[in-house]
């Protein structure tokens, strides 16, 4: 068993702000912050989710948090560990609070049952092609109880019953965090891909997806590599895409000018 032991949690609460991990880009600009200093707020104006979406939270509902990590040690090429390290790190979090049905979207979403319930986004700042500093942005569902039909949207209130102190629950994220974050400073970092392969939502079943050119055809997930690429089946032949040249999507759409 390690004896690894974390550093006293330090943050710092907003009570409205632009987006928190704007706020930590800075902070991390201008300073030397800890690894795992967290800024959270009640409420941001501008929080983004992945593909440049608004992040949608009630002011004072749910844990809107950025975590800041030293990575300059970490080769380029390895920066796909820091999205295992943030999205186990929630899981294993959520996973405490006694929640199942949880899977990992990829490359960073936590559903739960098929609900979104956690969003990961991550930041890095480089400097001639090296890795400066990471921000780990994760926006956690806690005691919103309404959500817009398309976002298909669960809390933990929604799930429990329970409210949730958004200060504790990001103290028990960066406890998780920091353990990863350790994993990875240590060169060990590829002990996590196993079990992110099987925590992923739809391994092995068949599933709808759309490239970055907007075409749409259904593939069977077969595991994501050390490099973060999805690995899909998909008329008897393997294909692989980075973070951002696919969609996985919840159902197949219907092609343009279908009539009814």
């Amino acid at each position: 068993m390690s004896s690894y032991q974390n550093p006293p949690f330090r943050c710092l609460h907003l009570k409205v702000t632009g987006s928190t991990n704007d706020d930590a880009l800075e902070l991390a600009s201008k300073t030397a912050p800890s690894d795992g200093f967290c800024i959270f707020t009640d409420f941001q104006t501008g929080g983004r989710g992945q593909y440049g979406r608004k992040w949608q939270s009630e002011a004072g509902k749910n844990l809107l948090a950025s975590y800041i990590f030293q990575t300059a040690f970490l080769k380029i090429e390895d920066v796909f560990s820091l999205h295992l390290m943030a999205s186990l790190s929630v899981y294993h979090h959520l996973s405490s609070l006694g929640l199942s049905g949880l899977k990992i979207k990829w490359p960073n979403d936590i559903l739960v049952s098929g609900r979104k319930i956690a969003g990961i986004l991550i930041q890095n700042s480089l400097r001639a092609n090296n890795l400066v500093h990471t921000i780990v942005g994760i926006g956690l569902n806690l005691n919103q109880e309404e959500f817009s039909e398309d976002l298909d949207a669960v809390s933990l209130k929604m799930l429990t019953g329970r409210d949730y102190d958004p200060r504790d629950q990001a103290e028990s994220i960066y406890g998780h965090l920091m353990r990863h974050f350790e994993k990875i400073k240590g060169g060990a970092w590829e002990e996590m891909l196993p079990e992110y392969n099987e925590s992923l939502l739809g391994l092995e079943t068949r599933v709808s997806c759309e490239t970055q050119e907007g075409n749409f055809f259904h593939a069977v997930i077969k595991r994501v590599d050390r490099d973060g690429k999805i690995w899909l089946q998909h008329d008897g032949k393997l294909l692989n895409y980075a973070f951002g040249e696919l969609r996985i999507l919840p159902a197949f759409p219907e092609p343009p000018g279908r009539p009814d």
